[in-house]
């Protein structure tokens, strides 16, 4: 049975409060930003780590690669069983993993007892609590707050996970710098709050529909409403380009850094560009939308991605650096937005679980290959021409997605 993607989901029943009075928004926002400040810490604390300790780029990409790798498996089956099975369960479950993986890599810090299998069944746990997470906590958003002011909630939601990347880099490279177990035990206290905040917010976290419609499709359900949209599958298909181009990017910029004998705490400064410029990109997440119809705004952010990662390749430092990344990021909440706008409110909530782990899937498959291309580039070139050749490789499917109509002619839903 075809999936209708235009279909009405039941009405919510959620008091129409402002947001900063809704206690169960509030409550939300305070755990997913400090879970999200973790995993900003992670992000960067774990390269620093493998760099330090073994001094290999190809290292550091693997365990990037093997942790997005494992976001993107079990994607599909995590959005199958959000759309089944109670999602404070799952939010739960998948704050308890990431936290006890923590606490696992600074026990053997402190122990000196740190091993390379143990970092890569890290890597393998936080992927995995990724994936369970993800499309919970965007079901459970759904359940806490009126669809009239959705876009609203998102637009703040990209505050939220902006500000903590930004606190998350500037954070680790700071903490690093005192001691290696530093950063480890901060995205432990951070970890700790989003597992208290989701045990204590009221919300119903059962599915709503009935049996049938929640086993409607299987499990790649999801998978088969973007493939049978072509203005969606370009919009995926643009959007993992450019999560392998900041995926790449970002290692490249720590080696690059290194390098240059920059501090941990300068490489955080410069990457918490990124996070600013999303910020600054939320709130004018509307302009834009009202500017521009989407699949012109997808390719203009896309285009603008090219001449700002060439221009990493000046040697100008972290100030230089954080520039850029904040020029780079900035047109990134509004994509998102677009996204939940075209795919994930036209979807009907017994399938929307899988549709949001579809799109994730779709869009973060990019970032493993992105890691794993920048540690191989460089282990035999400098980081200037690693960036150089990362540009290169996108100009050609970037160039393939422009062409395509049904992308430059989408419009936004009545």
């Amino acid at each position: 049975m075809v999936t209708d993607l235009t279909a009405e989901s039941a009405p919510q029943e959620t008091p129409e409060l402002p947001l900063r009075r809704n206690l169960k928004f509030q409550t939300y926002w305070i755990g997913a930003t400090a879970g999200g400040t973790g995993i900003g810490i992670t992000n960067l604390a774990f390269p620093l780590l493998i760099l330090s300790t073994s001094g290999s780029p190809s290292r550091a990409a693997m365990f990037g690669a093997i942790q997005a790798g494992t976001q993107i498996v079990l994607g599909i089956p995590a959005g199958a069983l959000a759309d089944r099975m109670n999602r404070r369960g799952l939010l739960i479950t998948a704050e308890l993993v990431r936290l006890a993986a923590l606490a696992g890599i600074a026990a053997a810090l402190w122990l000196n007892a740190l091993t390379w299998l143990q970092l890569l069944a890290t890597a393998v746990a936080i992927g995995c609590a990724q994936a369970l997470g993800g499309p919970a906590r965007a079901l459970i958003l759904r359940t806490i707050v009126p669809r009239s002011q959705l876009t609203q909630a998102l637009s703040q939601d990209e505050v939220r996970v902006n500000a903590a990347g930004m606190l998350g880099p500037m954070a680790a490279g700071s903490l690093f710098a005192v001691a290696r177990i530093a950063p480890f035990l901060a995205s432990m206290a951070g970890f700790l709050v989003s597992l208290c905040t989701a045990c204590l917010v009221p919300f119903d976290g059962r599915p709503t529909g009935d049996a049938k419609g929640r086993t409607k499709g299987g499990a790649l359900e999801g998978l088969r409403i973007l493939w049978r949209n072509r203005a969606l599958r370009w919009i995926t298909t643009a959007a993992a380009m450019v999560n392998l181009a900041g995926a790449a990017v970002v290692l490249i910029v720590v080696v690059m850094l290194k390098e240059q004998h920059f501090s941990s705490a300068a490489t955080g400064f410069a990457l918490a560009g990124e996070a600013l410029g999303g910020i600054a990109g939320a709130t004018v997440t509307g302009r834009l939308h009202r500017w521009m119809q989407p699949g012109k705004l997808l390719l203009t952010v896309c285009w603008l991605c090219l001449p700002l990662m060439a221009a990493l390749t000046v040697p100008l430092g972290p100030l230089w650096i954080f520039a850029l990344m904040f020029s780079f990021a900035a047109g990134g909440p509004a994509l998102l937005v677009m996204v939940d706008i075209l795919v994930f409110r036209q979807a009907p909530d017994e399938v929307r679980g899988r549709v949001i782990a579809g799109t994730f899937m779709a869009f973060t498959v990019g970032a493993p290959l992105g890691s794993l291309i920048a540690g191989k580039l460089l282990d035999h070139f400098s980081p200037q021409t690693s960036i150089l050749v990362v540009c290169a490789l996108l100009v050609i499917p970037l160039s393939l997605v422009t062409f395509q109509r049904s992308l430059r002619d989408a419009v936004w839903p009545d």
